[in-house]
């Protein structure tokens, strides 16, 4: 505890009487460690609390709450980004704020087709995002499997098969299969593909979540698509 002093001080009479107001508050400091105190001078007699003692006490409280290890306003709880975050199918929006212009593969780069873009946030915060990619600069060979390219930022089951985080080529390749390529093309699976008769309005590639499946989704590309779904963990 550390006392600061306010003297009040009366000159009403022949001889200055000196009375001591001392107001003992606990320690506060300075920026740079120095202990705070406060002398005040006023006009009274001493008799009663001045207006002059009443704003320094004031003023001392204040420094006070001021100063480090002193009481602080209460806070509102923070709220974490992760539940901020939209779960589900992302908007096209966002697709394009995370998805790279250019991707790699096999030695070369090539321009995604940001229009034929998607991508899906599962309940543990990862990211699957995918798109088409424009590959005229490749041989045909590997056009006919190389379609699109695959991102994961979390491990996740895709078509039956877990995998890791990473980049991936992908292709739906007839009759009715889908095949998944690390970055050299070599295959890494091919599994089924199955074809969707109802679906209203087919585009060259979307994501959508399964009806009555909460947490599952399907990769489209026209009618032909692949389920997925997030595992909640860092790797496979």
């Amino acid at each position: 505890m550390v006392a600061s002093r306010i003297l009040c001080r009366s000159t009403g009479g022949p001889r200055e009487a000196i009375t001591h107001h001392e107001v003992v508050a606990p320690r506060a400091t300075d920026p740079s460690g120095r202990t705070i105190s406060r002398q005040v001078a006023c006009g009274c007699d001493g008799a009663v609390p001045c207006p002059e003692m009443r704003i320094a006490t004031l003023c001392l409280a204040l420094v006070f709450c001021a100063a480090p290890g002193g009481p602080l306003p209460a806070q509102a709880p923070a709220v974490s980004s992760a539940a901020a975050q939209k779960l589900g199918v992302l908007p096209h929006d966002d697709v394009e704020k995370l998805m790279p212009g250019t991707v790699f593969f096999r030695g070369q780069s090539a321009p995604l087709q940001m229009r034929n873009a998607a991508g899906v946030r599962f309940a543990g915060g990862g990211l699957l995002l995918t798109g088409l990619v424009d590959t005229s600069g490749y041989a045909s060979e590997v056009q006919e499997r190389y379609q699109a390219y695959l991102l994961l930022d979390t491990a996740a089951v895709v078509a039956g098969h877990t995998m890791a985080p990473g980049a991936y080529g992908i292709g739906f390749v007839k009759p009715d299969q889908f095949v998944v390529m690390d970055l050299s093309g070599t295959d890494l699976f091919v599994a089924p593909s199955t074809r969707d008769e109802v679906l209203r309005r087919p585009t060259p590639l979307q994501i959508l979540e399964a009806d009555g499946a909460k947490g599952v989704y399907r990769v489209y590309a026209g009618r032909n698509y692949v389920t997925v779904v997030g595992t909640n963990k860092p790797g496979a």
